[in-house]
């Protein structure tokens, strides 16, 4: 299918009786996303910078290879499958027919969908990204890749509906995954900021565009990182958690008292108020040792991580070894000065600790057997992402206390 036969169908359907060089803009419009800041410039379909006669060329020949390029990253055909979608049902017939030639199994319920797809395949190829062979391929595997990739309930009917992933959903995600690729081990966070603060313009980029992705999109990416598991995060409250996390120190403890009102009150102002600090000035390693390493490169160090100290102090406590130290967080308490050093270290230091505690107690739970989602919390710059760090690491922690008492 060439450009110009697609491009005539879908004028006839949604053109509204606007010239061809009107709906071209309107097209392109509705299938890329262009940020604010690019408006009115060449990278806006909707400038009239883009000639008709340039137009008018792309419409009888195609599109060029230029522009193909200049806008196949960000192709989001949403609002096309919308537009669609929204016309009668007559139309919506008439177009399906139309297709029918190209998709034999194209309908009046999926005819959005297929045609948008048809058409990012198409400027997909025009980019020199995809040949007519890979289309054919595709085209075959997409008869069962339509596929079920999960299932969602419509809460208006009750109904069970599969969510139906298109070869535009699959590249949206390679596009998300691809400039990202140097962030992907923070990439499961992604799913924490959607689930917690939906409407927020983070300071690490990369969760805002998730934000602002479908959810079947989003799906494909955890999914792509072995982090589907974490689609089922909001069945996990905050408050909650902490309050688990609070008894978990007593009970094994690791404190000599109960922190509740500390973590309540001044963890989640890592991410109110210090989001965009860094933390790369932070020492981790200044808490002193209290058992010998068994490794001889380590033998001669006398200070380690807070992760070390609470791993020492569990295996002594576990092992009835006489201990004259004092329990981790009151120790961290201690050697950071709590009482009067600034809020933004306090921040700092109550997210690490949050996520050393659940490392070295996690094996110690025994009500389930949850299979964690691991995020590398060396990766993270700031406290905005060392807070989402926290958060999964009470997720992965104490997830299963809130399944073991819903069953």
């Amino acid at each position: 299918m060439e450009f110009k036969e697609i491009f005539n169908l879908l004028k006839k359907c949604l053109g509204d009786g606007h010239n061809r060089q009107y709906f071209f803009r309107d097209l392109m419009a509705m299938i890329t996303t262009v940020s604010e800041d690019e408006w009115g410039t060449p990278l806006d379909p909707n400038t009239k910078r883009t000639k008709d006669n340039t137009i008018f060329s792309f419409i009888k020949r195609g599109l060029s290879q230029t522009f193909a390029q200049s806008i196949v990253n960000r192709l989001t055909p949403d609002e096309l499958i919308e537009r669609i979608n929204e016309r009668p049902l007559g139309t919506r017939e008439a177009l399906a027919k139309e297709l029918s030639v190209y998709d034999g199994d194209i309908d009046a319920e999926n005819v959005g969908v297929r045609s948008a797809d048809m058409l990012v395949k198409i400027i997909t190829k025009s980019a020199g990204l995809m040949t007519d062979e890979e289309i054919a391929i595709e085209k075959d595997a997409n008869k069962s890749s339509e596929r079920d990739l999960d299932v969602v309930q419509n809460t208006s009917s009750g109904t069970i509906l599969p969510i139906v992933i298109t070869g535009s959903d699959e590249l949206t995600a390679r596009h998300f995954l691809i400039n990202h690729e140097n962030e992907k081990e923070l990439i499961p966070l992604c799913q924490i900021a959607l689930l917690y603060s939906p409407e927020h313009k983070h300071v690490r980029a990369m969760y805002t565009e998730y934000l602002l992705l479908p959810p079947k999109v989003q799906r494909l990416i955890l999914k792509s990182c072995n982090a589907d598991k974490m689609l089922n995060i909001d069945s996990l409250h905050l408050e909650e958690a902490i309050d688990f996390f609070c008894n978990d120190l007593e009970k094994y403890e690791l404190s000599s008292r109960r922190y509740l009102y500390m973590f309540d009150q001044y963890l989640y102002r890592a991410f109110s108020y210090y989001s965009d600090c860094s933390i790369k000035t932070y020492d981790n390693y200044s808490f002193k040792r209290l058992l010998e390493p068994s490794l001889k490169a380590f033998k001669n160090m006398e200070y380690s991580s807070i992760d070390a100290y609470i791993a020492d102090y569990l295996w002594m406590k576990e092992n009835k070894e006489k201990v004259e130290t004092m329990p981790p967080m009151d120790y961290l308490w201690t050697t950071k000065d709590f009482g009067s050093c600034n809020e933004e270290d306090l921040t700092y230091w109550l997210c690490r600790f949050v996520i050393d505690s659940c490392n070295n107690l996690f094996h110690r739970i025994k009500e389930c057997d949850f299979d964690y989602v691991d995020v590398y919390d060396q990766y993270a710059e700031t406290q905005e992402d060392l807070y989402y760090c926290a958060v999964n690491a009470l997720y992965n922690h104490y997830l299963c206390h809130t399944q073991s008492n819903s069953d």
